[in-house]
């Protein structure tokens, strides 16, 4: 539970990193899609771990 809590939290700052350079990068669709598409890509991981 320990290393999944500590994988969420990685995750979580990842997320807000990432969420941070959309905003601030000027090809906001494009690293949009990319955020949403890795978001579901590790929504999935997360899943089959669970």
């Amino acid at each position: 539970m320990k290393k999944h809590r500590g994988v969420s939290k990685w995750h979580l700052a990842f997320y807000i990193k990432s969420f941070q350079f959309v905003h601030n990068h000027r090809h906001y669709s494009l690293s949009g899609r990319f955020v949403a598409t890795l978001a579901m890509v590790l929504d999935r991981f997360e899943g089959v771990q669970a």
